[in-house]
């Protein structure tokens, strides 16, 4: 049994001798220890970011220095390592995995766990802090070796789990647990008995947006479900602070998530800096890689979706949002490249002595838009003021979307493109 000191201090203890029979003398503040599968030699995080390996020797019973002693981010102060494992792989390298271990005046403030083999190193950036983290091993190995198959880390707002089996180590797609409110929650909606055509195509759709994601299954596979297979499929759409909306399938016990829409991208907002700065270039240190979708922070207030509506025969979506934009989507399987119509309706029409104070519109984009599979966006209407929307309602048998604001309501023909009445 191996008993670790505050202090750097490390003891080998005999549980059938009931006696010490080694010394490990490190001199830096201990945080973690982790055996080697062998239990020949063992390894140690501490305080000042740096891990050392440690062999028993043979000829005393003190152990003064380390076999190696590394700070991975260093030579710059480093915040301590609070958790690391040591897993053996049969194509060689070790993998060494650990929480914490930032450059303190750079990237303190960074919830990271870094994975390592051999002179591969990625620094998974988490958006909250890092609780836990385990590896998942195969139970039995025939050749003796560790083998990690997956890395499962849990933050304080999800639970991310990645291939250790696949080149570059991507996320797998949890079937549970994922984050409701990856951004803030601001409306919901739920469609039950939803046809099968519809479920397939937005299933299809939410595949195609993820294909960075590892296709190995589900690691975690003790137990038994005993929940009955769903009757019907069930659908709800949540929307969110940041202008996107989640499908999720609500048909069974876990609400699995199916697609992503993101509206922000019809309009000129300050969203796309957060892209160009979360793309590294290869010569960054750390590698810093995003993972996980918990992402609580909106760049502007006004995306934020107020309202649905799905007709689960036409596939028309109408999303309303808080700076009196509407949007009427159809859903199609194929990458396309349009126009999006503007129409801008004047519930007050024209009304004399009234002054809006609120915030300004949204500018949409000019020119044509490149939309991927899923929900594309052929109208948006504004409302004027932009109030934000508080009722929609689709119609689209008769082509017609209703929608109020606390200023009116609006009638509109979105197949002739026309508004048929305000008030």
């Amino acid at each position: 049994m191996m008993i670790g000191y505050s202090r750097g201090l490390v003891t080998l203890w005999d549980r059938e001798s009931r006696k010490v029979e080694h010394h490990f003398l490190g001199n830096q503040q201990l945080e973690s220890l982790y055996w080697e599968s062998a239990g020949s030699s063992f390894i140690s995080s501490h305080s000042d970011g740096g891990y050392m390996v440690w062999a028993e020797s043979s000829n005393s019973s003190t152990t003064l220095s380390p076999v190696t002693s590394t700070v991975p981010y260093g030579p710059f102060p480093c915040k301590a390592i609070n958790k690391i494992q040591w897993q053996s792989s049969s194509c060689g390298n070790h993998f060494i995995l650990f929480s914490g271990g930032m450059p303190r005046a750079s990237y303190g403030d960074r919830h990271c766990v870094t994975i390592m083999q051999g002179k591969n190193l990625v620094t998974l950036d988490f958006t909250s802090r890092v609780i836990d983290f385990f590896t998942v091993c195969p139970i039995k190995s025939e050749d003796g070796y560790d083998n990690p198959t997956a890395l499962v880390v849990l933050v304080e707002e999800e639970l991310v789990v990645i291939d250790l089996q696949t080149p570059d180590w991507p996320t797998i797609p949890a079937p549970y647990l994922a984050p409701l409110h990856s951004s803030a929650i601001t409306c919901s909606y739920h469609i039950s008995n939803v046809t099968l055509k519809l479920w397939e195509r937005i299933i299809l759709a939410g595949e195609q947006q993820n294909p960075h994601f590892s296709s190995m299954s589900w690691p975690i596979d003790g137990g038994k479900s005993l929940a009955e297979e769903p009757a019907q499929r069930g659908l709800l759409l949540t929307g969110h602070e940041d202008g996107t909306v989640r499908f999720w399938d609500a048909s069974g016990v876990a609400l699995r998530p199916l697609y992503r829409l993101s509206t922000a991208g019809i309009f000129q907002t300050d969203c796309d800096h957060n892209e160009s700065l979360n793309q590294s270039g290869e010569e960054d240190w750390p590698p810093f890689r995003k993972v996980g979708c918990f992402d609580p922070y909106s760049d502007d207030p006004r995306l934020g979706i107020q309202k649905i509506a799905l007709c689960k025969y036409s596939s028309k979506l109408v999303v309303a949002g808080t700076a009196g934009q509407v949007l009427v989507m159809d859903l199609n399987d194929d990458k396309s490249d349009q126009l999006v119509s503007v129409a801008t309706i004047d519930l007050l029409q024209d009304r004399e002595g009234f002054t809006w104070k609120g915030h300004d519109r949204l500018t949409p984009r000019n020119g044509s838009l490149v939309f991927p599979p899923g929900f594309q966006t052929s109208l948006l209407i504004q409302c004027v003021p932009p109030a934000a929307v508080t009722a929609v309602s689709l119609h689209s048998e008769w082509n017609l979307v209703a929608f109020g604001t606390s200023h009116g309501f609006g009638l509109f023909d979105y197949h002739k493109r026309s508004p048929v009445l305000a008030r």
